[in-house]
């Protein structure tokens, strides 16, 4: 069950979305388009629940700051801006008329040529972003297929969408992993991670400590792969 609450912090008015589950202790999140969401079992009380929220105002504050430096990276139409992000480097995005539809990289530029109007800039570029999420994950998911050989995994089947909450999904049944477009502006050694975390899902379904140990095992330096999540 989820409602949206609203408090007064400071004289500010912050909406939240809470979110009724069996769990024990209060979660708190900042989402990524920077709306709040606070997850707690329906025996807390609404008073706990907004001393909670008010204990952690600065990091609410600073959290939100930063999710709105990427919302307005990952979540405004390429032709409203004038750069591009790809595996954690920035490009000046340049439109140019031509005859055909086609993205370049030259050093530090992006030129995305477009055919009959500048409009067309947003669609090719969102084509291109398919494209390499496309061509780049694939041969990472399946190198760490083949690094994980002593489980026997199957090679799964892989879809990519933009997500909002979620850098990535595994479904065990269908034997599917559903990546966020978005990673292909993060560095690689993050994308590298969400697929090795969604691949040690069919290993181990919940986020326990031998499912941490796994990743550990094969991929030592996961936590700082983590911390490249924030540009």
């Amino acid at each position: 069950m989820s409602v949206e609450k609203r408090i007064i912090i400071d004289g500010y008015v912050f909406t939240y979305n809470l979110h009724i589950k069996k769990i024990k202790n209060l979660i708190l999140k900042v989402e990524q388009d920077g709306s709040l969401s606070v997850s707690a079992n329906q025996y807390i009380p609404q008073h706990k629940i907004d001393a909670f929220l008010k204990e952690r105002i600065s990091w609410i504050l600073k959290k939100q700051e930063q999710q709105k430096k990427q919302f307005d990276v990952l979540f405004t139409d390429c032709f409203d801006q004038d750069y591009f992000y790809l595996f954690g480097k920035k490009y000046d995005l340049i439109c140019v008329q031509s005859n055909q539809n086609s993205v370049s990289l030259q050093e530090n530029q992006m030129y995305v040529y477009y055919k009959h109007d500048k409009a067309e800039c947003n669609k090719v570029i969102q084509k291109y972003i398919r494209h390499t999420c496309e061509q780049v994950f694939s041969k990472i998911v399946n190198e760490y297929v083949s690094r994980l050989i002593d489980y026997r995994l199957e090679m799964p089947t892989i879809k990519y969408r933009k997500m909002k909450s979620r850098w990535g999904s595994c479904a065990t049944r269908s034997n599917t992993i559903t990546l966020n477009t978005n990673l292909i502006h993060y560095p690689m050694k993050f994308g590298e991670y969400v697929v090795f975390h969604e691949l040690v899902h069919f290993i181990q379904p919940n986020h326990s400590k031998h499912f941490y140990q796994i990743i550990a095992n094969y991929m030592p330096d996961y936590k700082e792969r983590i911390k490249l999540s924030t540009m």
